[in-house]
């Protein structure tokens, strides 16, 4: 498996080639560079597609923050972007593995080349267009030999290739000779957007990617496309079809299609965990008391569930059944750790899967104060909220009031907002925070902006953590990206939804005692570290090409919002 053969598997399962050459436009990288086309071909006795991804460009050096600004500097949508920079953050700590480094410090030679992120890229946005909505994968067969590399010459399987496979715990075979038959690029995509089972499904087509090179077996990947069993999603998706009056090479950035949602590959809310594991064992001579702690313990070293259930042992004895829930890579650990802390002498182990309803935890505003909720997503509607229920003990003690009145008045500011059977749009944002800091310049009023690197101009914003007010998230943004220590929150501009990138922005005005100069620097720690230049925009002027269409919606609301009266809050 590699990346050309992935897009074949696409481009032959009906994504036309002309929306892949539209994805590879809309990353703005020089047309001079790149060129694909696609072929029938044979191999062996089977017919497939091959997609020819041919660039002019010399050795590539880049480091992950050069692979992810790139990306990220592209109009695709926002989870296209974020499963494709997630793929390469797989493919760069496996490389820091290998050679002993960090991920900021890898040097991408092949994988950073362009051919790879237009393969990479490529598989992410078929995937998106084509509605795939899970991705299973058989054993990645392993292939032996010596490959020459940038680094020199290496054994394999690569690597990097056998480090992303053992790194979600991938099964493997034999290949059938001598060869290449997994690249780390294709080892990085099945990693991140695949599950290493087979599933019951009702078969609707199959298609052929081929490889490169002729062996004395077929060189194709096979992808089989249907309907999983007992499920409305598709397994591998449907059909491309252009939205009414789009084309197969409409831009992206004017594409209609729907984005998906956050890995793994599906925004469809009934999610089935691969390689879960249930290790039990009956115990009938320990001491009650000590349960608590075994729990305690199992739980910190990656147990995802521990529960005990009363049991009749022989003799009439009365026991308890220990059970713990786990990913396939803890079986030892927890194995071992049963063994140690509790009197039995055997463990049984399992395999078990687990389907799971999409979860969000949003704060509602009460009457009584802010109350953070869980709410349970089906279908992209909310079937259940509950409150935390430290968050309402909390607010009825700084209101002296039953914590039962809390708990009923942030149930029903969850169902208000959230209603049960309504879609939920907002659960599938995330949700963003974007300080404003405005002043009065010479020539008119002035927005606070900077230079990114990498990414162009830009204001400064940044994701809300779990349970965090707009408000707060707003001032640490400020301090951890442009240093600004004493900043404020005045009032909620206001809200804008970008589903195009798949967030949400809360344009929060803020304000500071710090006298400000016209222009510095910041080095920030996010994304491995970047030197940022600060300026004062003029909301004036029109905004260019180097910023994002998303801060241009941004500037213009922002803009408007001052010319309805919105006060600057800094000196000049």
């Amino acid at each position: 498996m590699s990346g050309d053969m992935f897009l074949g598997c696409l481009v032959d399962a009906g994504w036309p080639l002309e929306r892949l050459l539209a994805t590879v436009q809309a990353l703005h990288l020089p047309e001079d560079l790149w060129r694909i086309h696609e072929e029938t071909v044979m191999r062996g006795p089977l017919r497939a597609t091959l997609v020819h991804v041919a660039t002019t460009e010399g050795d590539a050096h880049r480091h992950l923050d050069d692979v992810r600004a790139i990306i990220q500097a592209g109009d695709l949508p926002g989870p296209v972007q974020e499963r494709a920079v997630a793929v390469f953050t797989r493919l760069a700590e496996a490389e820091a593995r290998v050679h002993n480094t960090t991920p900021d410090r890898i040097h991408f030679h092949e994988v950073g080349a362009l051919d790879a992120i237009i393969d990479i890229v490529g598989v992410c946005m078929g995937l998106h267009e084509l509605e795939i909505e899970r991705l299973y994968a058989s054993p990645a067969p392993l292939g032996r030999g010596w490959v020459d590399t940038m680094h020199g010459r290496i054994p394999l399987p690569a690597p990097a290739t056998l480090e992303l496979l053992a790194a979600v715990g991938a099964p493997t075979v034999p290949a059938p000779g001598p060869g290449e038959l997994v690249t780390p690029t294709g080892a990085a995509l099945l990693a991140e957007l695949a599950d290493f089972q087979q599933p019951a499904m009702t078969l609707d087509r199959v298609a052929y990617g081929a490889g490169q090179k002729e062996f004395a077996w077929p060189n194709v990947a096979r992808l089989w496309i249907g309907q999983e069993a007992g499920s409305r999603q598709q397994v591998a998706g449907g059909r491309w079809q252009p939205a009414a009056g789009q084309s197969p090479n409409q831009p992206i950035n004017q594409s209609t299609s729907q984005p998906i949602s956050q890995s793994p590959i599906s925004n469809h809310p009934i999610t089935q965990s691969p390689n879960l594991l249930l290790l039990e064992t009956n115990i009938d001579d320990m001491n009650p008391e000590l349960y608590g702690p075994v729990r305690e313990h199992l739980t910190a070293a990656g147990a995802l569930d521990v529960w005990t259930t009363a049991i009749g042992m022989k003799k009439g004895r009365p026991g308890v059944l220990l059970s713990v829930l786990a990913p396939a890579e803890k079986e030892a650990d927890l194995a071992r750790l049963i063994l140690q802390e509790t009197t039995t002498l055997g463990v049984r182990v399992h395999s078990v899967r687990r389907h799971t309803a999409e979860r969000a935890l949003r704060t509602v505003q009460t009457v009584y104060g802010p109350v953070r909720v869980k709410l349970k997503l089906l279908d992209g509607q909310v079937h259940a909220a509950k409150p935390e229920f430290d968050d309402c003990l909390e607010r009825a003690r700084e209101m002296g009031v039953p914590v039962q009145i809390v708990y009923t008045a942030a149930e029903a500011a969850a169902f208000h907002g959230w209603l049960v059977g309504a879609p939920n749009t907002k659960a599938r944002l995330v949700e963003k925070a974007a300080p404003i800091l405005l002043r009065s310049g010479p020539t008119g009023p002035q927005v606070l902006a900077f230079r990114h690197p990498q990414a162009g101009l830009q204001l400064v914003k940044g994701t809300l953590e779990p349970g965090e007010e707009p408000f707060t998230a707003a001032v640490r943004e400020l301090a951890e990206e442009a240093g600004v220590q004493s900043a404020e929150p005045v009032h909620l501009l206001g809200t804008l939804d970008l589903p195009e990138i798949g967030q949400r922005w809360h344009l929060v005005l803020c304000r500071t005692q710090e006298n400000l100069p016209e222009q510095w620097t910041f080095h920030t720690q996010d994304d491995g570290g970047h030197l940022f230049a600060f300026f004062w925009y003029n909301l004036e002027g029109s905004p260019n090409e180097e910023w994002h269409p998303a801060f241009r919606k941004a500037l213009a609301y922002i803009h408007e919002s001052v010319q309805k009266g919105e006060p600057p809050c800094q000196a000049s």
